[in-house]
């Protein structure tokens, strides 16, 4: 499998087969996209908080 496969899909830096995530119920594609966000904005928080507290 290659990065431009349209086969995979790439979710949180992981790559895994599409059809895996489309047989995913919705109700958990929507608690790992939920998820994401929440770490996305703590990275961001992180980051922000790193340049103050030096």
């Amino acid at each position: 499998m290659s990065f431009d496969d349209p086969s995979e899909i790439e979710i949180g830096g992981i790559r895994l087969p599409r059809a895996d995530w489309e047989a995913t119920p919705a109700s958990v594609q929507a608690l790992v996209a939920a998820l994401l966000t929440t770490i996305a904005q703590q990275q961001e928080q992180l980051g922000l908080l790193s340049g103050v507290v030096a």
